[in-house]
């Protein structure tokens, strides 16, 4: 998932509304959109403020993003190298 697609799924997950308030007229959306909606992360909301709503499964791949620990850097001494 693209950087993109993450920050979409993060809208869909904690946020009302449409992302960027319904205007789909950038390309990626062609592609995006019907993506999320056949896999199952977003449905069809048909309401007065939105066309999308994220689904539970939505909920938990966001849930889970957020459970990713950030990285650590370690140092060795090369004499402990392996090689």
């Amino acid at each position: 998932m693209t950087p993109f697609e993450i920050s979409v799924a993060l809208h869909y997950a904690t946020c009302l509304g449409d992302f960027r308030d319904g205007d789909f007229s950038a390309p990626i959306f062609e592609t995006l959109i019907p993506e999320f909606l056949s896999a199952g992360l977003l449905d069809y909301e048909r309401s007065s403020d939105a066309i999308y709503k994220g689904t539970p499964k939505l909920k938990a791949y966001v849930d889970k993003l957020q459970s990713i620990p950030l990285p650590t850097v370690k140092y060795v001494f090369e004499d402990d190298a392996p090689w």
